[in-house]
């Protein structure tokens, strides 16, 4: 039965009509899922590798202020990880630490931080020998 203006909706009525918004607000959600276990993963992901870097530069002796140089280095490279891959990877390490070592920061520090993410650039620090960029 059509409704008219000021005519009541039924119980079974109003039921009916909130299915379909709580019904497509579940799809939602489990198509979402995936894409927040990958997001979290992620996140967990580069939890341990700052981790990592921290104890990096305690070995290093690096404290206090000092350590932003080098895990702002660590957190751009790691964009670069999920940017690139292969040449451009390595093309995008290089110039980011070149823009490290025009920092003041110190190349074996740099050229740990970069083997601790397992990119070659080829060469020492910086990666020297390297074709420019």
């Amino acid at each position: 039965m059509a409704r008219g203006r000021g005519i009541p909706r039924t119980p079974e009525e109003i039921v009916e009509s909130y299915k379909p918004g709580v019904e497509s607000g579940i799809i939602k959600y489990q198509k979402k899922t995936a894409l927040m276990v990958k997001k979290a993963q992620r996140v967990a992901e580069a939890t341990r590798i700052l981790g990592d870097i921290r104890k990096l530069l305690d070995r290093y002796g690096i404290y206090g202020t000092d350590r932003i140089k080098y895990l702002n280095l660590a957190r751009r490279i790691w964009h670069c990880m999920n940017r690139y891959s292969d040449e451009a990877l390595r093309a995008c390490a290089r110039k980011q630490v070149a823009s490290a070592l025009q920092e003041g920061c110190d190349p074996t520090i740099v050229d740990a931080i970069v083997g601790a993410f397992g990119i070659s650039l080829g060469g020492g620090a910086g990666g020297a020998g390297a074709p420019p960029i």
